[in-house]
C-alpha cells in the first residue's frame, strides 16, 4: 500500500503562546497547559525538569489535556473567566481570535532577553504570521514536512512494479496506486493501492503550485478555483 501524507512539503503549526490575561497568584509558579501522547508527556516532563534545574525557585505546573476535542474549548472558556494557564498550546485556528482579543503577551522582550533564541532562527513567514502590530505573540513548536511516501515493498514486489523513484510524479502515483487497487465482484475494496490517513488539503493545493489566497499576509480573495490549487483538489479527489 502506498501511504503518501503529501506529494509536496508544507508544514504542520503548532504553536506556543505566552497568555497575557492571567497571572498565577504565586508568582514563582507556572502553569503550562499542552496536549500529547504518552511519548511526548516525558519529553515535557524532560523539558521541566530542565527548566527547573536552570531556574532554581520557579515551579512548573504541567496540565496535560488528552482529549483534542475539548482542548480548546476548555481554553476558551478558561480565558473567558480570567483562569487561563500562563503558558499554552494552541492551534493555529485559535491564533487569530485570542491575539485579536488580546490574550497574548508580547513575547520580544523576553526574547531580548535570551541571546540562545533569536526569532531570526525560524522561518520568517510564520514569524510574521504570528505578529500582530508589531508585536510577537506566538512561537511555532512543531513544524514538520508533510511529505513522507511510505510504500509497501512486498505489494510492489508481487505486483512487479518498481519502487517509487525521486522523479515519481503525480501521474506515477495514480498509475501505480490504480495497479495496487484490487476490489470484489461488488466493487468492495480488498486491497487498497492508495491510502493518506491525514487528508491535509493544504498540502494538495500547494503542491499543485496554487494557494487558498491570493496573498498570505493582505488576502482579498479565495483562490480555491484556480490553476494549482484546483489541480491539487482534483487530483485527491480522483
Amino acid at each position: 500500500m502506498i501511504r503518501p501524507h503529501t506529494c509536496i512539503a508544507s508544514a504542520l503549526v503548532l504553536v506556543l503562546g505566552l497568555a497575557g490575561c492571567h497571572r498565577a497568584p504565586d508568582p514563582n509558579t507556572i502553569r503550562f497547559r499542552f496536549w500529547g501522547d504518552l511519548a511526548e508527556l516525558k519529553i515535557m516532563d524532560g523539558l521541566i525538569h530542565d527548566f527547573e534545574a536552570a531556574h532554581p525557585g520557579i515551579h512548573v505546573v504541567p496540565e496535560r489535556k488528552t482529549d483534542p476535542g475539548s482542548y480548546s474549548d476548555v481554553l476558551m472558556a478558561e480565558f473567558a473567566g480570567g483562569t487561563a494557564p500562563d503558558v499554552i498550546f494552541i492551534d493555529t485556528d485559535r491564533f487569530d481570535v485570542l491575539a485579536s482579543a488580546g490574550k497574548f503577551s508580547d513575547l520580544g522582550p523576553f526574547l531580548a532577553r535570551d541571546p540562545t533564541l533569536k526569532a531570526s532562527d525560524y522561518y520568517g513567514a510564520i514569524i510574521r504570521r504570528f505578529t500582530l502590530d508589531g508585536k510577537l505573540l506566538v512561537l511555532p513548536r512543531d513544524i514538520a514536512p508533510i511529505a513522507c511516501v511510505y510504500y509497501n515493498k512486498d505489494l510492489f514486489d508481487k505486483a512487479k512494479l518498481p519502487y517509487p523513484a525521486d522523479d515519481w510524479t503525480w501521474d506515477d502515483l495514480r498509475r501505480d496506486a490504480l495497479a495496487l487497487t484490487h476490489r470484489d465482484a461488488q466493487g468492495r475494496p480488498l486491497q487498497l493501492g492508495f491510502a493518506d490517513d491525514w487528508n491535509l488539503s493544504d498540502a494538495w493545493i500547494l503542491a499543485g503550485g496554487g494557494g487558498h489566497v491570493d496573498n498570505y499576509e493582505h488576502p482579498t480573495r479565495f483562490t480555491f478555483a484556480e490553476d494549482g490549487a484546483l489541480d491539487g483538489i482534483l487530483f485527491r479527489w480522483h
